[in-house]
């Protein structure tokens, strides 16, 4: 919808440690520390493991594939070319969220009084 912009600075994610994972109809939400949240509305992607990506909805059942990231931490999170974003994580796991709806919100970011809305 609005597109993250390759020079948005997202340094502010990093060093972020996950605490937990909310699921609700309609939304995934990634909550870390220093007050971050990400909260998910449309399809992401993860590797774990140095596996290769495996890409998920955004259903209720895929939060299973983020239940990993409790307890990690972000190494760095950039904009991607396409408009969402990559986050890779101290254990190796990278997830990239997609904005891949021009109607609606694909994903939020929200660092204490910050919100990105892409």
């Amino acid at each position: 919808m609005y597109r993250l912009k390759s020079t948005t600075d997202l340094s502010f994610l990093s060093d972020v440690c996950i605490e937990q994972l909310c699921v609700s109809a309609g939304a995934l939400t990634i909550g870390g520390d220093n007050r971050v949240s990400i909260k998910i509305f449309a399809s992401f992607a993860i590797s774990t493991l140095g596996r290769s990506y495996t890409r998920f909805n955004g259903s209720v059942e895929d939060a299973m594939a983020l239940l990993p990231l409790i307890g990690d931490c972000i190494r760095e999170a950039k904009a991607t070319v396409d408009g969402g974003m990559q986050v890779d994580f101290k254990s190796g796991a990278v997830l990239m969220v997609f904005d891949d709806s021009d109607q609606f919100e694909s994903f939020t970011i929200e660092y204490g009084d910050l919100l990105i809305v892409v």
